[in-house]
């Protein structure tokens, strides 16, 4: 790695005049060499500081003067040692560089205050003065402030992300036009902000260290890009934005990985090299405008893939992990694994062998907000009363939880069954305050009105805000007054994700003195096995389901009751609305991908619905959700009248089908074929049945009124009597047995 081909000041500027006024000599930039204003205030040179406004103190001063029509900015730099004034003899001072380099990036379209003029005064080969004067821009903020007020007020993805894209392309083209910055912190990146939701006007500062090359490697652009500041998985996005279309190369972040590893030593032994600077700061304190939140505080809403997004790459997430929690996780998992065991083995004979009343068993996720929700009003009643769980998020304003409220009102007064989801984030740890008046107003609200309510969210994934058990157990705590037979609402709970029990094992047996759960809730995501019936680990859904209802069996503070309440797969080609695009889509091919097209989301929906509910081991199950580009049933990016995916029609035919019947048996075959047979209130018998993974032909026993298609479509007579199965489930309808 070398930075031999580097320069210290960039190609002769012709437009540059030198100038002598008393005792400095210097340059000035073309547009100002005719000004009068600015050569008279040059001729007086040093002005009268006693009107100026100091912008920075400490070694190297900025003061902002005024002078005619001229607002300038000057930047005082301090002395140095005698052997780097021999080598700025022949390189420049650090104000000449910071002056050509400055005209340099105006002469490439790049964004920096306007240079003004540089001076110096020499005695002998001591530099005793140097000037740096540019013309002072109105309202920058740095990219540093911009972060961190983003983290502390406004933690919205999409608002990182374009602030992050605004920088990254500025970067890039400062590094084709052959610039390499040298000190490319977060504090050395000025820009605006232009309304709501967009920055631009990037600003490069500080630029005595730039160097300047007709091309930069791999190697020069990663050793500058290695300052730059950001959580480790934003990181990963900001070094996407770099590079733009291409996928980034390795090598860069080899060469990036190694610098970053290098400037984090450089910092870290800072108290050593400078320890009386570093005791001044010290004393002075920080200012909280320039310091990030703490990493583990870090928390960011997606709006567009409706989640909090990963800040933290897993490498890092290990780092900062406690490990008395993973310890004490493991305990509670040996404590719970034997009686859990003994229940999953009975469950698993009871699997599919009783019969079921399916009323109010398929459930599904709604997102009601002010603009949208006249559209998903419309939709949802397309549907029938199907139960509904809508999330309270601690995140947002008192306004919008009111809102909520009212439309569960209503909701409630047109028939429908109401569970909601009590949503955590960081502040709601850190605040506990807040978030006890939070559960408090909603709760209170909407008691005898709600049927459930989910304590928590995801609590096993940091990026939601829950680090530790006792985390979880804090927050739980305000639910206390809502627990209790008589109380008419009923709590679910932990609210963990994925195959992943032993955090349910500990959450409950961590709270076992705090709080008990009318029903274990979970989100039993299997994405990414494909298809429902996929095994992992030898487990399929169906065992995944019954092993969860074991350890809510097994649990002294938890009813045998098991809701799954978030479930769904992502949809192919929805880029960062997707939970596996989000925050940012990258070039290149996405390996493990779990995203499915639309018709084989519909498929996947119907079975996981048949699949778990009609084990006998899951009493409810909600789909995320009915609305959302990146996998709902509705695409609401589609035009301002939405587009019902074939999902939605297949959830409407499963739903009329068989929300008022009993399921009976489920008939399968060596060959792969799934046949689930059930009794409506009128007394027909039909079979919804499909085969995975290849397709079998079957032949039905006796006779039949008709089959339907997954979306309802007659397809077949009913003088048929061997039909071939697919991966789409077929309703046979009207069966009678020989």
């Amino acid at each position: 790695m070398t930075q031999s081909n580097l320069h210290t000041l960039p190609p002769t500027d012709p437009s540059v005049e030198a100038i002598h006024v008393g005792a400095y000599s210097g340059w000035i930039a073309a547009e100002f060499s005719q000004n009068q204003e600015v050569r008279e205030w040059l001729s007086g040179y040093p002005p009268d500081s006693a009107s100026a406004v100091v912008l920075k103190e400490g070694r190297h001063r900025v003061l902002r003067l005024q002078h005619a029509n001229h607002d300038l900015v000057v930047k005082a730099f301090g002395p140095q040692s005698g052997w780097k004034d021999q080598v700025d003899q022949r390189r420049g001072s650090k104000a000449k560089r910071s002056f050509l380099a400055a005209c340099h990036l105006l002469r490439h379209g790049l964004g920096t205050p306007r240079p003004v003029a540089c001076l110096e005064r020499w005695q002998g080969t001591r530099l005793e003065e140097s000037f740096f004067i540019s013309l002072h821009e109105d309202n920058l903020s740095s990219f540093r402030r911009e972060l961190i007020h983003l983290y502390n007020h406004e933690p919205i993805c999409e608002l990182v992300m374009n602030l992050m894209q605004s920088v990254a392309t500025a970067i890039a083209r400062l590094h084709e036009a052959g610039a390499l910055h040298g000190d490319l912190g977060n504090q050395n990146i000025m820009l605006r902000r232009h309304g709501p939701s967009a920055w631009g006007d990037v600003m490069f500062i500080d630029l005595n260290r730039m160097r300047f090359a007709p091309t930069l490697s791999l190697d020069q652009r990663a050793r500058d890009l290695s300052r730059i500041h950001l959580p480790s998985d934003f990181l990963r996005v900001f070094k996407a934005m770099y590079f733009g279309d291409t996928p980034v190369p390795d090598e860069f972040n080899e060469y990036e990985d190694r610098y970053r590893r290098r400037f984090a030593r450089h910092t870290a032994s800072r108290a050593w090299r400078h320890p009386i600077r570093t005791h001044r700061q010290r004393q002075e304190g920080k200012d909280p405008k320039r310091v990030y939140p703490p990493t583990q505080d870090l928390w960011i809403w997606d709006e567009r893939s409706g989640q909090a997004v990963s800040t933290l790459m897993r490498r890092e997430k290990k780092q900062l992990y406690p490990r008395s929690n993973a310890v004490r996780i493991a305990a509670a998992t040996a404590r719970m694994i034997a009686p859990a065991h003994r229940h999953y083995r009975h469950l698993q004979t009871t699997s599919f062998a009783s019969t079921l009343a399916m009323q109010n068993r398929i459930g599904m996720t709604i997102h009601p907000r002010p603009a949208t929700w006249e559209r998903e009003w419309a939709w949802l009643q397309k549907l029938g009363t199907c139960p509904l769980l809508i999330r309270f998020y601690h995140h947002e304003t008192e306004q919008e939880w009111n809102y909520l409220i009212d439309i569960i009102h209503m909701l409630h007064s047109a028939g429908y069954p109401i569970s909601i989801a009590m949503v955590q984030d960081r502040r709601a740890v850190l605040d506990p305050a807040r978030w006890q008046a939070f559960v408090a107003g909603v709760l209170g609200s909407l008691q005898g009105v709600v049927d459930w309510v989910e304590v928590g969210h995801t609590i096993n994934r940091v990026k939601w805000g829950v680090w530790t058990l006792d985390e979880y157990a804090a927050l739980c705590e305000p639910f206390q007054a809502f627990a209790g037979e008589r109380s008419p609402i009923k709590l679910m709970g932990p609210a963990a994700i994925d195959f992943e029990y032993q955090y349910v094992a500990g959450a409950l047996y961590r709270v076992r003195d705090v709080l008990s759960f009318d029903a274990l809730s979970h989100h039993l995501y299997v994405d990414r096995r494909g298809a429902p019936e996929n095994q992992q680990s030898g487990f399929s859904t169906v065992d995944k389901a019954a092993l969860a209802k074991a350890l809510a069996v097994t649990s002294p503070n938890c009813s045998d009751r098991l809701i799954i309440s978030e479930v769904n797969w992502p949809l192919l080609d929805t880029g960062e609305y997707s939970p596996v695009g989000s925050p940012y889509v990258v070039p290149g091919p996405r390996y493990n991908n779990p995203s499915v097209t639309e018709d084989v989301y519909g498929h996947y929906m119907v079975r996981y619905y048949l699949q778990t509910l009609c084990s006998g081991h899951v009493d409810q199950v909600y789909w995320w959700r009915l609305v959302a580009h990146g996998f709902g049933l509705i695409d609401d990016r589609s035009g301002a009248d939405w587009r019902a995916r074939p999902a939605f029609a297949m959830l409407q035919q499963l739903l009329r089908t068989i929300m008022e019947s009993r399921f009976i048996q489920l008939r399968t075959s060596s060959t792969g074929t799934f046949a689930f047979e059930f009794e409506r209130t009128d007394g027909e018998r039909l079979w919804i049945a499909y085969a995975h993974p290849d397709p079998v032909h079957m032949e039905i026993p006796g006779s039949w009124d008709r089959i339907e298609t997954a979306d309802g479509t007659v397809v077949q007579p009913p003088q048929w009597q061997q039909i071939e199965l697919t991966s789409s489930p077929l309703y046979i309808r009207g069966i009678l047995p020989d």
